[in-house]
Protein backbone atom coordinates (compact mmCIF):
# COMPACT_ATOMS: atom_id res chain seq x y z
CA UNK A 1 0.00 0.00 0.00
CA UNK A 2 2.80 2.25 0.77
CA UNK A 3 4.02 1.84 -2.46
CA UNK A 4 0.65 2.86 -3.99
CA UNK A 5 0.87 5.69 -2.17
CA UNK A 6 4.67 6.83 -2.17
CA UNK A 7 3.62 6.44 -6.17
CA UNK A 8 0.76 9.02 -6.01
CA UNK A 9 3.06 11.36 -4.07
CA UNK A 10 5.91 11.20 -6.36
CA UNK A 11 3.65 12.13 -9.77
CA UNK A 12 1.92 14.80 -7.45
CA UNK A 13 5.27 16.36 -6.98
CA UNK A 14 6.97 16.24 -10.22
CA UNK A 15 3.42 17.49 -11.10
CA UNK A 16 3.73 20.68 -8.96
CA UNK A 17 7.19 21.53 -9.56
CA UNK A 18 6.33 22.01 -13.03
CA UNK A 19 5.76 25.45 -14.48
CA UNK A 20 2.38 26.99 -13.24
CA UNK A 21 -0.20 26.04 -15.88
CA UNK A 22 -2.79 26.40 -17.80
CA UNK A 23 -0.34 25.73 -20.28
CA UNK A 24 -0.65 26.83 -24.20
CA UNK A 25 0.82 25.95 -27.28
CA UNK A 26 2.26 28.50 -29.77
CA UNK A 27 2.02 27.85 -33.15
CA UNK A 28 4.78 28.27 -36.18
CA UNK A 29 5.41 31.81 -35.45
CA UNK A 30 6.96 31.12 -32.05
CA UNK A 31 8.46 27.36 -33.54
CA UNK A 32 11.62 26.36 -31.60
CA UNK A 33 14.91 24.99 -32.68
CA UNK A 34 14.25 22.76 -35.66
CA UNK A 35 11.26 23.21 -36.33
CA UNK A 36 9.89 22.20 -32.63
CA UNK A 37 7.29 23.93 -31.20
CA UNK A 38 6.83 25.80 -28.25
CA UNK A 39 4.62 24.91 -24.64
CA UNK A 40 4.29 28.44 -22.33
CA UNK A 41 2.45 29.17 -19.73
CA UNK A 42 -0.09 31.21 -21.10
CA UNK A 43 0.20 34.42 -18.44
CA UNK A 44 3.92 34.27 -19.56
CA UNK A 45 5.75 34.49 -22.98
CA UNK A 46 8.46 32.62 -22.00
CA UNK A 47 8.94 28.86 -22.97
CA UNK A 48 8.45 25.90 -20.83
CA UNK A 49 9.44 23.26 -23.28
CA UNK A 50 10.53 22.73 -27.36
CA UNK A 51 9.29 19.57 -28.30
CA UNK A 52 9.96 17.35 -30.92
CA UNK A 53 9.24 15.66 -33.51
CA UNK A 54 4.92 16.42 -34.19
CA UNK A 55 3.18 19.23 -33.62
CA UNK A 56 0.13 17.03 -33.57
CA UNK A 57 1.58 15.83 -29.88
CA UNK A 58 0.61 19.48 -28.64
CA UNK A 59 -2.79 19.28 -27.71
CA UNK A 60 -1.92 15.90 -25.71
CA UNK A 61 0.97 17.84 -24.09
CA UNK A 62 -1.16 20.79 -22.66
CA UNK A 63 -3.88 18.46 -22.16
CA UNK A 64 -2.09 16.02 -20.12
CA UNK A 65 -0.43 18.59 -17.99
CA UNK A 66 -3.82 21.22 -17.31
CA UNK A 67 -6.63 18.73 -17.19
CA UNK A 68 -5.23 15.03 -17.24
CA UNK A 69 -2.50 14.25 -14.72
CA UNK A 70 -4.23 16.57 -11.69
CA UNK A 71 -7.27 14.80 -12.21
CA UNK A 72 -6.21 11.43 -12.65
CA UNK A 73 -3.91 11.48 -9.51
CA UNK A 74 -6.98 13.32 -7.78
CA UNK A 75 -8.93 9.88 -8.66
CA UNK A 76 -5.97 7.88 -7.67
CA UNK A 77 -5.68 9.44 -3.80
CA UNK A 78 -9.38 9.92 -3.41
CA UNK A 79 -9.65 5.84 -4.53
CA UNK A 80 -6.69 4.93 -2.26
CA UNK A 81 -7.89 6.77 1.12
CA UNK A 82 -11.44 5.04 0.66
CA UNK A 83 -10.25 1.86 -0.10
CA UNK A 84 -7.28 1.12 1.85
CA UNK A 85 -7.98 0.72 5.00
CA UNK A 86 -9.84 -2.23 4.27
CA UNK A 87 -7.62 -3.44 1.77
CA UNK A 88 -4.19 -3.39 4.36
CA UNK A 89 -6.34 -5.10 7.23
CA UNK A 90 -6.59 -7.86 4.42
CA UNK A 91 -2.95 -8.05 3.52
CA UNK A 92 -1.86 -7.68 7.36
CA UNK A 93 -4.23 -10.63 7.48
CA UNK A 94 -2.31 -12.75 4.73
CA UNK A 95 1.27 -11.54 6.60
CA UNK A 96 0.89 -13.34 9.16
CA UNK A 97 0.77 -16.61 7.56
CA UNK A 98 3.12 -15.79 5.64
CA UNK A 99 2.02 -14.85 2.60
CA UNK A 100 1.84 -11.36 0.17
CA UNK A 101 -1.22 -9.61 -0.63
CA UNK A 102 -4.83 -10.08 -0.08
CA UNK A 103 -6.66 -13.32 -0.53
CA UNK A 104 -9.69 -11.83 0.19
CA UNK A 105 -12.29 -11.56 -3.29
CA UNK A 106 -14.44 -8.57 -2.53
CA UNK A 107 -15.07 -5.54 -5.25
CA UNK A 108 -12.74 -3.92 -3.09
CA UNK A 109 -9.47 -5.92 -2.68
CA UNK A 110 -10.24 -6.55 -6.00
CA UNK A 111 -9.78 -2.28 -6.74
CA UNK A 112 -6.95 -1.99 -4.98
CA UNK A 113 -5.08 -4.86 -6.38
CA UNK A 114 -5.89 -3.71 -10.16
CA UNK A 115 -4.54 0.18 -8.78
CA UNK A 116 -1.34 -1.51 -7.24
CA UNK A 117 -0.79 -3.86 -10.70
CA UNK A 118 -1.34 -0.72 -13.13
CA UNK A 119 1.11 1.31 -10.52
CA UNK A 120 3.94 -1.26 -9.98
CA UNK A 121 3.82 -2.23 -13.80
Amino acid sequence: MTDMTEWVKERRRIHNAATEGPWAVDGPAQAGPDDSMVVYPKDDAGAIAYVQPAWDDADAIVDAHNVAVPVLLTAVENVLELLSPHYESQVRREAKFGRKGSACVCEVCRAMEAVEGAINE
